[in-house]
């Protein structure tokens, strides 16, 4: 059992650590010259693997060759651990975000440089993700289809642009917008952050869309908040007057760039205000990247809609809206 605990520690320390790598890889952080750490650790994570089922079979083998009610107690132990473990993985699988780090893993399993492009590998990403959310919700494989061009029967190319761009604009339905609004109905806080980043990666409507995450409903609140994490703000960054006055102007725009979407329309009944929490990029005592709330901002929508369309100056957000720092 001690030995398990050991060799799972370990194996679960070296994940954390390829993960926090994955994080920095993503943003290009990485050096190039990093590869080759990178590629050890990979490898490292990869064997150390390879100790807990060792302890699993030394163990049986020991019970096997002595069997006594200790051993067979200490079996039972780890066996229930193993399922409660097993459990919450299954349940909450962002815990080991695999899909997430699987790219980097491999690419660092075949010391790939890191400073690559990495375009085609967060399509394919998307790609499995969307296969496996429609796995989730139908209980099939999504099947491989060639895409077909649509035949246009004319020749005006003005309006085959139009309408190459009315079909872009149409939104696309998450495969969890049933159940997910079954929970808001029920008054739960829902997650829509697969039907944000949907959307997102089809058009990006504000700058700020790259760098939000964890997008939730709350119908009890009437809220929905997310949040930003900006990548270039860190605990050495300077607040002045002018740096403030444009944070506030772009979330000011992202809130007007949210309210549009058409996306989110079937879900505007459970909410009335948007709530921000803005994060910057710190480093912890092992330098490693953690990230640290700075700012927050609730806007109700009935302020937005008031000022669509019209010239909005930043240094009234703290009139229509609760801005709060903490730098």
């Amino acid at each position: 059992m001690k030995n398990f605990l050991l060799a799972g520690a370990l194996s679960a320390g070296l994940w954390y650590v390829l993960r926090l790598l994955r994080e920095m890889w993503g943003k290009k952080l990485l050096p190039g010259w990093f590869t080759y750490v990178g590629g050890v650790l990979a490898w490292l994570t990869v064997i150390s693997l390879v100790g807990p089922v060792w302890a699993i079979v030394d163990l049986l083998s020991v019970m096997f060759d002595r069997p006594d009610m200790g051993v067979a107690f200490e079996i039972g132990s780890l066996f229930i651990l193993i399922s409660i473990v097993g459990k919450v993985l299954i349940d909450h699988p962002e815990i080991l975000d695999y899909a997430r780090v699987q790219p980097f893993l491999l690419a660092s399993l075949k010391f790939e440089h890191y400073s690559r492009r990495r375009d085609d590998i967060f399509v394919e990403l998307d790609k499995h993700i969307i296969k496996q959310i429609h796995k989730e919700q139908t209980g099939r494989e999504l099947p491989e289809t060639k895409q077909r061009k649509k035949f246009i029967p004319h020749t005006d190319p003005q309006q085959a642009l139009r309408e190459i761009e009315q079909l872009r604009a149409k939104p696309l339905r998450s495969v969890h917008l049933e159940s997910e609004l079954r929970q808001l109905k029920a008054g739960e806080v829902t997650d829509i952050t697969d039907t944000f980043k949907l959307n997102a990666a089809k058009h990006k409507t504000h700058d700020f869309y790259e760098f939000a995450s964890e997008i939730k409903i709350s119908p009890q609140e009437k809220n929905l908040s997310f949040k930003v994490v900006f990548p270039n703000v860190n605990a050495q960054t300077t607040f002045d007057a002018d740096r403030i006055f444009r944070l506030k102007q772009g979330l000011y725009d992202l809130f007007q760039a949210l309210r549009s979407e058409l996306w989110l329309k079937p879900y505007a009944e459970y909410f009335d205000t948007f709530k921000v929490v803005c994060h910057r990029v710190d480093t912890d005592t092992f330098g490693l990247p953690i990230e640290k709330p700075f700012c927050s901002v609730e806007i109700a929508l009935s302020e937005l809609i008031q000022r669509d369309g019209k010239f909005f100056v930043a240094t009234d957000l703290d009139k229509i809206a609760k801005v709060s720092f903490s730098l």
